[in-house]
């Protein structure tokens, strides 16, 4: 029986990795179907993509979606064309050629798992990626530290509460059980609350220890991952979509999340007026109005 995977990987100003990504997609054995999706890049990312790559699937978005909602362009391709598997791969990510194929290997022995990830290196194969570590901790992801310090045999998978999307292989179960990324999530938090959807469903969220993948991102020891600088757009959408998903975790309860609304407003107000900190207060003020609007949309 053939088991059929797409890759999927969401373009932003990314020429410079391109190789480094598609190339390991298409080192995989067996190779997966892969489709880009292009956020409207400017650096030639698309052009490279077109001529380096001709049998890769492009998507050429005319504006930036985001992380979730390009990522949707391929799940909604993989539901529609009877993948077996989605297997989401940021731009600056790598696997091995046996990465994907134990990670399925994995799901097909144990089908009570909805996503399943590998263990993220940094660009450095010999060291971890730093928010990777963090996950791996026993309050996100119990006992396997322990089992690692302690020289006991790993298990084949091991049960998370988190891991970011860089890396995920989704299960068609999964996506046609929990949907696909919700898109009132802008940047950030719609690889949590799509796990918060998983786990609700009954479905697991777990990592393969034998499974290994780079994410080359800016860290120390990273290798040449572009450094993020933060301005207040992207501090106030980070702060919106904690917010936001912090709201959708209330319960279903309209009266609830009402009082959730009200109680984190005004707590907020109060407290930055108190400390005569007018740009908080400016920026608090915002958030919560673009959490009013989304929410008299019934976006959420």
């Amino acid at each position: 029986m053939t088991i059929k995977v797409l890759a999927i990987v969401v373009t932003y100003n990314g020429k410079d990795w391109i190789d480094y990504c598609v190339g390991s997609l298409l080192a995989s054995k067996p190779v997966p179907d892969i489709i880009c999706i292009d956020n409207n890049s400017t650096d030639g990312t698309q052009q490279y993509l077109m001529e380096r790559y001709p049998d890769v699937g492009l998507i050429k978005s005319t504006e930036n979606l985001g992380f979730g909602k390009g990522n949707n362009l391929g799940l909604q391709k993989c539901l529609d064309e009877g993948y077996d598997y989605a297997f989401l791969l940021n731009q600056d990510a790598r696997v091995e050629p046996d990465t994907i194929q134990k990670l399925v290997v994995a799901h097909r022995q144990n089908t009570e798992y909805g996503v399943l990830s590998p263990i993220h290196r940094a660009y450095d194969n010999n060291i971890l990626d730093g928010n990777f570590t963090i996950y791996l901790g026993s309050s996100n992801t119990p006992k396997y530290v322990s089992d690692v310090i302690l020289g006991n045999k790993l298990k084949d998978i091991y049960d998370t509460s988190f891991v970011n999307a860089a890396l995920w292989l989704v299960s068609k179960q999964c996506l046609l059980t929990v949907g696909i990324f919700d898109p009132v999530f802008t940047h950030y938090c719609e690889d949590q609350d799509f796990l918060d959807r998983v786990r609700g469903s009954g479905l697991k969220v777990g990592i393969v220890p034998v499974a290994l993948a780079n994410h080359a991102r800016n860290q120390v020891g990273g290798g040449p991952a572009e450094v993020k600088t933060k301005n207040l757009s992207s501090v106030i959408n980070r702060d919106y979509v904690d917010l936001l998903l912090r709201f959708k975790r209330c319960r279903d309860k309209k009266t609830t999340k009402i009082l959730f609304f009200l109680r984190e407003m005004l707590f907020t107000i109060f407290y930055n007026t108190l400390m005569f900190d007018g740009q908080k207060l400016k920026k608090n003020i915002i958030i919560y109005f673009r959490l009013f609007k989304a929410v008299r949309k019934n976006d959420v």
